[in-house]
């Protein structure tokens, strides 16, 4: 978030931003002069300028659903009782878990959250919005505000969590929920469903393991969760929701541990293994339709040394320690090839992926295996996704004429009608 933040901006300790202060100015503690307005304006359109120029977009986090306190602020001071939340009693509720939550319900928080992403994105010329506990907020602000943002840029970027941090006084049909992403509109969220199968991640115990970590047989729950992920789908209370559009499948993020750190808590203590297993995760990651999201650093095993909860941890904790990326070059250079394969292959655009054809092992549950195909290029790719179960019992597959994309085990492996698969691996061959 580069939102103002209620801190000392003289004095700035490393910050997540989830204090919000004033929505639509920004941060003065990251310019070089807090003092001075119009440096903050001006460094952070050069900041914003120089990413395009290397063809890249940023992203802003935007936390509209709590402030840094209800009393005194802004909304509270215009029309006390309006732009929050509260309970039968008269006590604020904290769905944010930060101990207030706004009201994006009310007509004029509403039009405040439309009018405000709409002047950062034409003002900064942001690529896009991640909403914070987007749960908390109800669906026809979210679709609103969608609709609001590509009437700006057509190809702008919108998606949340679909959580809350607590117990909201909304109801729950009304809310931007998971369980509600049928009836999103122009915007997604993260698919945690895919993760936890992955790696348990989130408010799993740190001891649990997913198809990547375990080795022993997958529940099918897992499965078909990685499944659903892979065709760019949700697993839901109704059901499954069939729509790529709306899903960013990813495994970590800023909250919770870094993926190293997740392998290794959940008592994984072989580096090299702890290694593929990291390289696995990703790999289903980047492998599936919907939106691929990684956390920073993951391409070279960012660690912040076993800190699950770094939100007000020192800046050497959450920094990126690039001397990590030397150590692991072939990391590296796979995940550019997945890069490159999400970004040019149709078969992995959203919507048009694999919808029917995604295989896993249902009597070992140690191969996920599927197709899909390039329609610019005409290839056809098999990818085979291997965890660490029953690895003595791992098939060969027949990829005569097929020609090596990736192995993320064994980088020349040689093809043939009886290629032999490895434990945590990612193999994709095309022809």
């Amino acid at each position: 978030p580069i939102f103002d933040q209620a801190n000392d901006e003289t004095k700035m300790s490393f910050n997540w931003g989830y204090n919000p202060a004033n929505y639509n100015a920004l941060e003065g503690g990251y310019s070089t002069d807090p003092y001075n307005g119009y440096a903050r304006v001006k460094e952070f359109k050069d900041f914003v300028k120089a990413y395009h120029d290397a063809g890249m977009n940023i992203i802003m986090d935007v936390v509209y659903n709590h402030m840094n306190g209800a009393a005194g602020s802004a909304f509270d001071v215009l029309m006390p009782g309006y732009y929050f939340r509260y309970n039968t009693d008269g006590t604020l509720s904290n769905g944010s878990g930060c101990g207030n939550e706004t009201a994006s319900e009310m007509y004029m928080m509403q039009k405040f959250m439309i009018d405000s992403t709409c002047f950062l994105a034409k003002e900064y010329k942001l690529g896009g919005f991640r909403f914070d506990l987007m749960g908390l907020h109800d669906l026809e602000t979210m679709e609103k505000i969608a609709a609001a943002l590509k009437a700006i840029d057509p190809n702008i970027v919108v998606y949340g969590e679909p959580w809350q941090g607590g117990t909201s006084t909304l109801a729950d049909s009304q809310t931007a929920k998971q369980d509600n992403m049928a009836k999103y509109k122009g915007y997604g969220a993260f698919n945690d469903k895919m993760r936890d199968a992955l790696i348990k991640g989130g408010l799993n115990s740190a001891s649990a393991k997913g198809w990547v970590t375990s080795t022993s047989n997958p529940q099918s729950s897992d499965l078909d969760a990685i499944k659903a992920g892979i065709k760019g789908s949700v697993k839901v209370s109704s059901g499954e929701v069939s729509d790529p559009d709306k899903v960013v499948n990813y495994v970590t993020c800023h909250d919770n541990y870094t993926l190293y750190d997740r392998i290794k808590a959940a008592g994984i203590t072989d580096a090299a293994t702890i290694k593929k297993m990291a390289m696995l995760a990703n790999s289903v990651v980047f492998t599936s339709n919907g939106t691929t999201f990684m956390l920073a650093g993951e391409e070279f095993l960012r660690t912040k040394g076993g800190n699950s909860n770094s939100y007000n941890a020192s800046y050497k904790v959450n920094e990126l320690d690039y001397s990590l990326k030397v150590k692991n070059l072939d990391m590296m250079e796979n995940y550019k090839k997945l890069l490159a394969l999400k970004q040019t292959c149709s078969g992995l655009a959203l919507g048009t992926g694999p919808n029917n054809n995604v295989v896993a092992d249902t009597s070992k549950g140690n191969v996920i295996s599927y197709s899909v195909t390039d329609s610019t290029s005409g290839r056809t790719y098999m990818i085979y996704h291997c965890n660490g179960a029953n690895s003595g019992s791992l098939p060969s597959v027949d990829l005569s004429g097929y020609t090596l994309y990736l192995d993320t085990i064994n980088g020349s492996k040689a093809l043939s009608s009886s290629t032999k698969l490895e434990s945590f691996e990612t193999l994709i061959a095309y022809k």
